[in-house]
């Protein structure tokens, strides 16, 4: 059995850390759609993976068989956490996947609203100005 501390101890915690930030941000974006935070959690996102990933690592270093010497306490443990993680993650995904199609009609909305107004097909700009593009 691996003590309650070091590690493994860690490396739950951080399963379950990255689970709740993936909750907390997918229900941020239901209930009040993107705002400014998106920065904040994906910094959270990032530093939790690779803490995830050095404890993995460390873990490795120090067993290479690391999981199959776990014991059945500690496998259901780590069963319990990845399951949790993945299904926040899974749910967060479905919901940026959301979003980001929002966004996408969004964008095509005011493009095709702004080609009517102006009565163009379409520009491109570039650091020397506008080329118009094909009519």
């Amino acid at each position: 059995m691996m003590s309650e501390s070091g590690p493994f101890a860690d490396l739950v915690d951080t399963l379950y850390a990255l689970t709740r930030v993936l909750e907390e941000e997918s229900e941020m974006l239901a209930l009040s759609g993107s705002n400014g935070d998106i920065a904040k959690w994906m910094q959270a996102k990032l530093r939790l993976a690779a803490q995830m990933e050095q404890l993995c690592a460390r873990l490795a270093r120090e067993n290479a068989l690391w999981m199959e010497a776990l014991d059945d306490d500690e496998r259901a443990i780590f069963a319990e956490a990845s399951d949790e993680l993945h299904k926040a993650a899974t749910v967060n995904s479905a919901v940026l996947e959301q979003h980001i199609s929002l966004s996408v009609q969004m964008v095509q909305a005011v493009e095709h609203e702004m080609k009517r107004l102006t009565g163009r097909r379409g520009t491109t700009s570039s650091r020397l100005g506008d080329i118009e593009g094909p009519r």
